[in-house]
């Protein structure tokens, strides 16, 4: 097997693992979204809009959780939650990341 073979195989069992794991099905609504942010927030600041994001939607699923058992199995979009920690990170993000760095 030559080299450009071996690359084609690596990517094919990716574009698999990728598209056909329980993973890629989580993130169905984010994985657009997050490159989307990376170029509106730029590097430093991507990971505190992401922090935000994914501590919001956390929140939401618990409080869902407590009050009713059937929102288990209920599932919650993160987009919303990205989209909204994106514009917090626009407009406060650098006094955002002065108050978490010392």
């Amino acid at each position: 097997m030559d080299m450009q073979e071996n690359i084609e195989q690596s990517r094919r069992v990716f574009d698999q693992i990728l598209h056909d794991s329980a993973y890629s099905q989580l993130l169905a609504d984010a994985d657009h979204l997050a490159g989307l942010i990376g170029l509106m927030c730029g590097f430093p600041n991507i990971l505190i809009a992401s922090v935000i994001g994914i501590v919001a939607a956390g929140v939401a699923a618990m409080i869902l959780i407590s009050r009713n058992s059937k929102s288990a199995q209920i599932f919650i979009p993160l987009a919303p939650f990205l989209g909204t920690a994106t514009i917090i990170t626009l407009i406060w993000g650098g006094r955002i990341a002065e108050f978490l760095t010392p």
